[in-house]
């Protein structure tokens, strides 16, 4: 979760350091322990840019091949989401050159990475485009849903009006186009 927010913090184009504090101390313990000179001080002497960190902190010991690719990919996907083209190629550069990796190497990483992330951004704003244009036929499917619903109802009416009195008569004497005259009752003339 550290590692996702630094990388949030890169992306803002922010200049992140990072600093271990020793014996396991936080902020204030340390504070309490040390005088304000000598916690600035610390301060200066111990941070560490945040790539050389994680360089550092995920490749120290690390000699599986497996965990080591694992651990350079995390790397250059955090120099990846650097906005700006110069420091994005001098992190690499560096890096290269501390874990002993052909530069183009990890170009070539850092680019699938780049793709990876236009590709969900584009994916991320179609959804937002599809959601906006759903927002915005509201009325047009609540009209749908409208007339569907009266339709139900009035169905249901028609049924209930053959089931309880289908075979009443509700007109006498009705003229058929072949010149006869019949009774209609209502089931009759809802069929009509």
């Amino acid at each position: 979760a550290a590692m996702r927010g630094i990388d949030m913090l890169l992306a803002e184009a922010m200049k992140v350091k990072v600093l271990l504090l020793p014996d396991g101390d936080d902020p204030d313990s340390f504070a309490r322990k040390h005088t304000a000179e000598d916690f600035r001080k610390y301060i200066f002497d111990h941070q560490q840019d945040v790539i050389e960190f994680k360089t550092d902190f995920l490749l120290k010991g690390v000699t599986d091949p497996i965990k080591r690719s694992e651990a350079i990919n995390s790397i250059v996907k955090s120099i990846s989401v650097i906005e700006d083209q110069i420091v994005r190629a001098t992190y690499l550069q560096d890096t290269a050159h501390r874990i002993g990796i052909n530069e183009a190497t990890l170009i070539a990483t850092m680019n699938k990475f780049i793709r990876s992330g236009q590709d969900a951004q584009k994916r991320e704003m179609e959804r937002q485009q599809r959601q906006e244009q759903l927002k915005a036929k509201p009325n047009v499917t609540m009209s749908q849903n409208t007339d569907v619903q009266q339709e139900r109802k009035v169905e249901y009416m028609l049924i209930q009006a053959v089931v309880r009195n289908g075979e009443k008569i509700i007109f006498d004497n009705v003229e058929t186009t072949d010149g006869q005259t019949v009774a209609l009752n209502v089931a009759q003339y809802i069929s009509y």
